[in-house]
C-alpha cells in the first residue's frame, strides 16, 4: 500500500507515491560534517539499506517517507 504526498513546485502541483525506507530518525539539531558545518534546525535523516538517502527538514520528511522505524 502506498500513501500519496503533494509536493508544490513553484506553481506546479503533483501526486508522487511515497518512498518506503528502512529508518527515519527525526532531530531538533542535526549537524552535518560538511564544509561551513551548518548546524539543521528540525532536519530528519532518511536511512535505506544502511546508507543516508536524504537529509530534508522533518515536515517534508514525514510527507515524503514511510520507515519502518521512526525516532
Amino acid at each position: 500500500m502506498h500513501a500519496l504526498w503533494l509536493a508544490a513546485t513553484g506553481s506546479k502541483r503533483y501526486l508522487a507515491a511515497m518512498q518506503n525506507i528502512d529508518t527515519l530518525i527525526h532531530g531538533r539539531w542535526v549537524i552535518p560534517v560538511t564544509p561551513g558545518d551548518p548546524v539543521l534546525d528540525h532536519h530528519s535523516i532518511a536511512i535505506h539499506d544502511g546508507r543516508i538517502v536524504e537529509v530534508l527538514p522533518t515536515t517534508a520528511a514525514k510527507s515524503r517517507f514511510s520507515a519502518q522505524v521512526e525516532n
